[in-house]
C-alpha cells in the first residue's frame, strides 16, 4: 500500500522528519537488513515458504501455498532440486487449476525453467482461455526456441484477439521492423507543456540498468554541481517478462507522474516512493493534470501528446497498452531485498522488482541504517522543483547494447546542458 500526501504538506514533513534524523544523529531504518535477519528470511523462505508447500498436495485449497512457493522462488532464484519434480506434477495437472495458478507456474517457468516444460506450455497456449495466459505463454514458448503461429491459435479460440495482450504480440513484427526516431524531439516536450518530464532511458535488454535524468518546465535539466543530475535506475521484473505482461518489466512510454508516497511493504523500505500512472490507471484528466479534459481514455490524448516524429512509432506505445491491459501502481521505489540472490547477473547489485523501477540502496549489515540512497537523491531532487504537480515521465529503449547506458549517450542530445 501506498500512502500518499499533497506535494506541499509533503515537502514540509520530509524536512521535520530530516530535521529529527539530524538531531538525532540518526539515518533511515531497516530491521529486515541485517545480516542475522537475511539469514532468518532465507531459512524460513526455503525450507518452509518453497520447501514445505512443494511437498504439500496440490488441490484447489493448496493453490496459494504453491504460488508463495513460485514467488519465493522467482524472488531469490533459488531453484531446489526437489522444485523439478514439483513443477512436472504442477505443469501436468495445471489445465484442472485456475487461471492465476497458470499464470504463476508460467511466470516462474518463464524466468528459472525457460527450456523446459515446452510441451506442456505449447498445451496451454492451444487450450487456455485467459489472454494474459496465452501471450505469457507465447513468449515462453519464443523463448524456449519454438515458434508458435498465434494466428492458427487465435483461429479456435477468436474471443481473444481483441484483449491488449494479444493486440500488442499481433504488432510485433511491425514494431521490430521500426527505426527508433532521434530522441532530441522528446526534450520539446517539458517547455511545451509548462511541466517536468522524467526521463529514464535503457537498452532494450532490460538487463542493464538505466539512467534518469529530469527535465524543468522551462526546457532546461536538473544539475549538479554544474554537471547534468542523474541517478542509475533498474526496470527489469523478476520475471523479465515484456511490459504488457502483469509483473513483467517497466512498460516503454509515457506515464503521469503523481507524486511522492511512503510504502508498507517491507521490501521497498522506509524511503519514500516516487509514484507514476498508467493509461486507463488514471483518468485523462488526472494523467495530464488537466481538470478540463472531460472526454474518457483515446489512443488519440496519447497520439497526440507525443512530437511529431515519435507519434507513429509504436515502441512506445507499450504503456499504453500496458494500461489498457490492466497494469497498475508502478512506481519508482528503493529496495530493502539482499542483492546476494542477483549476484553475477549484469544489474547487481541494483535488485528487481515485480515491475517497477527500483533505485540502488544499500544498508548495514549490523545495524540496519541506510548508508546509500539513490532513491533519497531521487526524492530530493523532486521536491526542489517549482511546479505545482510532477509532470510525467517516458520511458525511453534507445538501443540493443549489451552494456550499462553511459551519461555521455544522452548528454549529447541535449541542448545547453551545460
Amino acid at each position: 500500500m501506498n500512502i500518499r500526501i499533497n506535494k506541499s504538506l509533503l515537502s514540509i514533513l520530509l524536512i521535520i522528519l530530516t530535521g529529527l534524523f539530524t538531531a538525532c544523529g540518526d539515518l533511515p531504518k531497516s530491521e529486515r537488513t541485517t545480516k542475522a535477519n537475511r539469514k532468518i528470511f532465507w531459512e524460513n523462505l526455503t525450507k518452509g515458504t518453497i520447501t514445505l508447500s512443494l511437498h504439500s498436495p496440490l488441490h484447489k485449497a493448496t493453490e496459494s501455498q504453491w504460488m508463495g512457493a513460485f514467488w519465493g522462488m522467482g524472488l531469490t532464484n533459488y531453484r531446489p532440486s526437489a522444485a523439478d519434480s514439483a513443477l512436472s506434477k504442477a505443469w501436468k495437472e495445471a489445465p484442472i487449476h485456475s487461471s492465476a495458478f497458470q499464470r504463476a507456474l508460467l511466470e516462474l517457468s518463464y524466468q528459472l525453467y525457460p527450456w523446459q516444460f515446452t510441451e506442456e506450455i505449447w498445451q496451454l497456449a492451444n487450450t487456455t482461455h485467459d489472454s494474459r495466459n496465452l501471450a505469457m505463454a507465447i513468449y515462453a514458448l519464443r523463448q524456449a526456441g519454438e515458434n508458435p503461429k498465434l494466428n492458427n491459435i487465435l483461429k479456435h479460440n477468436t474471443q481473444l484477439q481483441n484483449s491488449p495482450q494479444i493486440r500488442w504480440l499481433l504488432l510485433e513484427e511491425e514494431r521490430q521492423a521500426m527505426k527508433r526516431p532521434d530522441i532530441k524531439p522528446l526534450f520539446t516536450l517539458a517547455k511545451k507543456y509548462k511541466s517536468p518530464i522524467l526521463f529514464l532511458f535503457l537498452r532494450k535488454n532490460r538487463d542493464y540498468p538505466g539512467l534518469l535524468l529530469i527535465q524543468n518546465s522551462d526546457g532546461s535539466f536538473v544539475q549538479e554541481d554544474d554537471r547534468l543530475w542523474f541517478i542509475t535506475v533498474l526496470a527489469r521484473s523478476l520475471s523479465n517478462l515484456p511490459g504488457t505482461i502483469t509483473n513483467g518489466n517497466t512498460p516503454q512510454g509515457l506515464f503521469s507522474a503523481q507524486g511522492i508516497s511512503f510504502s508498507d511493504n517491507v521490501f521497498i523500505g522506509p524511503t519514500p516512493t516516487f509514484i507514476t500512472g498508467l493509461p486507463f490507471e488514471l483518468s485523462p484528466a488526472v494523467f495530464f493534470h488537466d481538470t478540463t479534459i472531460t472526454e474518457r481514455w483515446s489512443r488519440q490524448l496519447y497520439h497526440d501528446f507525443l512530437p511529431p516524429e515519435w507519434k507513429n512509432y509504436l515502441p512506445i506505445y507499450e504503456a499504453w497498452y500496458a494500461g489498457e491491459a490492466g497494469r497498475a501502481e508502478i512506481i519508482i521505489h528503493g529496495t530493502t531485498i539482499n542483492p546476494e540472490y542477483y549476484r553475477g547477473t549484469p544489474y547487481y547489485p541494483m535488485t528487481p522488482s515485480l515491475g517497477c523501477m527500483t533505485t540502488y540502496e544499500r544498508w548495514g549489515s549490523f545495524t540496519g541504517k541506510r548508508k546509500v540512497s539513490a532513491q533519497q537523491k531521487l526524492i530530493d531532487a523532486l521536491l526542489k522543483l517549482p511546479d505545482e504537480h510532477f509532470g510525467y515521465l517516458l520511458l525511453i529503449e534507445i538501443d540493443d547494447k549489451n552494456e550499462p547506458i553511459k551519461l555521455s549517450e544522452i548528454a549529447q542530445h541535449i541542448p545547453n546542458k551545460n
